[in-house]
């Protein structure tokens, strides 16, 4: 008896659920589908508020306060997308040129004596205390002769 109670509360609700699937004839929305929804909707709101831009706005002004022009809107400067406009690390620059034929003279001497020592290829890109010690040695030493070249740079600008 409880049994039969139960199946028929359980059909009953099946049937309700199954009447307010068939009565909604809006189909469900997906999260991409309600997402481009939205962003359509924010987009109209936006041009929607550009037209009234200054209209809610209202400045302030205490008795006596003179005000002689408004107030001048600067916009903000664009990257100009040119060719002639230089990336960072893009530019030749003297010390790049002066590190380009140092590497090239010492890039062959390594490249003999590591194929000599050892065929494993350490990542330089981590951090140096990872580094054995013997590639930290050479780091520091370039990065020696890469500000040495640096400096002489600047006192022969000085000198002229």
């Amino acid at each position: 008896m409880l049994k039969k109670i139960r199946r028929e509360k359980k059909e009953k609700k099946l049937k309700k659920k199954t009447k307010h699937n068939k009565e909604d004839t809006t189909p469900r929305l997906t999260k991409s589908q309600k997402w481009q929804l939205k962003k359509k909707e924010k987009k109209l709101k936006k041009q929607r508020g550009h037209i009234d831009e200054f209209q809610n706005t209202k400045d302030s002004i205490k008795f006596g306060e003179t005000v002689h022009a408004p107030p001048s809107l600067i916009a903000p400067k664009k990257a100009s997308k040119d060719e002639n406009v230089h990336k960072p690390g893009k530019r030749s620059l003297l010390l790049k040129s002066i590190l380009e034929e140092n590497k090239q003279d010492k890039s062959c001497l390594q490249s003999d004596q590591l194929r000599k020592t050892s065929n494993k290829v350490i990542d330089k890109k981590g951090k140096r205390k990872t580094l054995p010690n013997a590639m930290r040695r050479q780091l520091d030493s370039q990065q020696k002769e890469i500000i040495a070249a640096y400096k002489k740079l600047k006192s022969s600008k000085y000198v002229k």
